[in-house]
């Protein structure tokens, strides 16, 4: 069966043209009728009597009821249905544009989505329409013009159209990227190009996509990273590699991590038992209890001072020392003198924190900005916050008044849609 990696909101398509009105951030929230759909002057654009919704920004949600419920696609502006166990697609004004007729439905990849229907393969695009006939092929996914297809064992590659344009002839293969993907012939992966032929002859064990020119490969000796004519920028040897952002890359070698440039410069040897992901242009790093934070020029900002670190967030960095938090600079300087039982990295220029039991926000000169009266609250999107004072939620600007009145049982974060 074809994997499905969704979104799941639990809310059924009542979504009339009011969704497309001047606002473009949206909420959900819950009252004593169950949960819906407001929008950032708390106006109502969905009913309330849905019984479960999660957040748009979760990423794997399975359920397995036949209620009607919504699957949520805010870079498509889609809302993809699910009635009695079948799923179809409403846009924001709520018009029908794909059917609830297929008992699998993927996200959707450059304007189509796969569906498996009757032991039968096909795409659909947002309009509804069918570039090809289902067939028992198995699809697997679309990208640069290819859709990646398999039949028993084989793998290979049709047109929008349905058409075999390169043969399924690989025991595996991905899907284009920076025109190359990776396939494999016999034991070994290479790349071919969009006609069918190599680029580079099957010599490795494992092949990832290109991304910006570089490919995460495994050679006899191990892991590397090699460019598009098949060169090592970073040579075999490496137990994991992880790809980062801005084009470092993490490795890791006898159980020790470091991080190497898109040009195969080792910034950061492999001398750390753990080493996080580059975060606005730091890592962590740890060797026993000792933590530290490094740049991307390899360079300690400090080490062994605190007891735990958070990521950089907007040029922040919340480490604990004893029980208590504080925020410095990435350049280790301290932002302020004050210490937090408990705190939250910053968002939106304003960081939560709690002084005695109640939660308030400081903004980035250290500064009190929003007083101490919440029992609960959370970060900032598009300009709101979740919070309460009791019982009840509702959504505080950065002034931390209430701009959307405590009146909900549960809400969630609001969410932008272009």
């Amino acid at each position: 069966m074809m994997k499905v990696f969704l979104v799941i909101i639990g809310l059924i398509a009542s979504i009339g043209t009011h969704l497309s009105a001047q606002t473009n951030s949206y909420a959900f929230t819950r009252n004593d009728e169950g949960w819906g759909l407001i929008d950032e002057q708390g106006q109502t654009v969905a009913d309330f009597n849905y019984d479960v919704v999660f957040s748009p920004y979760m990423e794997y949600i399975f359920t397995y009821s036949d209620s009607r419920r919504l699957i949520f696609q805010p870079e498509e502006k889609l809302f993809k249905t699910r009635i009695r166990g079948k799923y179809g697609v409403v846009n924001i004004n709520n018009e029908v544009q794909v059917p609830n007729e297929y008992e699998e439905l993927s996200s959707f990849m450059d304007g189509y989505a796969i569906f498996y229907q009757d032991l039968k393969y096909g795409m659909v695009d947002t309009s509804g329409k069918l570039p090809f006939e289902p067939s028992r092929t198995e699809i697997l996914g679309y990208s640069e013009g290819k859709v990646l297809g398999k039949k028993g064992r084989k793998y290979g590659y049709l047109n929008i159209k349905g058409e075999v344009v390169i043969p399924l002839q690989y025991s595996n293969a991905g899907l284009f990227s920076e025109g190359l993907a990776s396939a494999r012939s016999k034991d070994l992966f290479g790349y071919i190009n969009h006609e069918g032929s190599w680029n580079l002859e099957p010599t490795y064990f494992s092949a990832e996509r290109f991304i910006d020119g570089r490919a995460i490969v495994e050679a006899t000796s191990g892991w590397g990273v090699i460019n598009r004519s098949g060169e090592f920028i970073i040579p075999p040897g490496y137990n994991h590699i992880n790809r980062q952002e801005n084009g470092f890359f993490r490795l890791e070698n006898g159980g020790r991590w470091g991080f190497a440039d898109s040009t195969g410069h080792l910034i950061v040897p492999c001398s750390y038992e753990y080493i996080r992901n580059i975060s606005e242009g730091t890592s962590i790093v740890k060797n026993g209890e000792q933590r530290g934070l490094v740049n991307e020029k390899g360079e300690m900002i400090f080490y062994g001072l605190y007891e735990d670190i958070k990521d950089c967030k907007q040029g922040m960095v919340l480490v604990k020392k004893g029980d208590l938090w504080y925020f410095i600079r990435k350049d280790g300087t301290p932002l302020n003198d004050q210490g937090y039982t408990s705190a939250s990295s910053f968002s939106e220029g304003l960081a939560r924190v709690k002084i005695g039991d109640k939660l308030g926000y400081i903004n980035i000169y250290g500064e009190l900005a929003i007083q101490p009266v919440f029992v609960n609250a959370y970060d900032f999107h598009c300009g709101l916050c979740r919070a309460r004072k009791d019982d009840n939620w509702g959504y505080i600007d950065k002034h931390g008044k209430y701009v959307i009145e405590p009146v909900y049982r549960n809400v969630e974060d609001f969410f932008p849609l272009h």
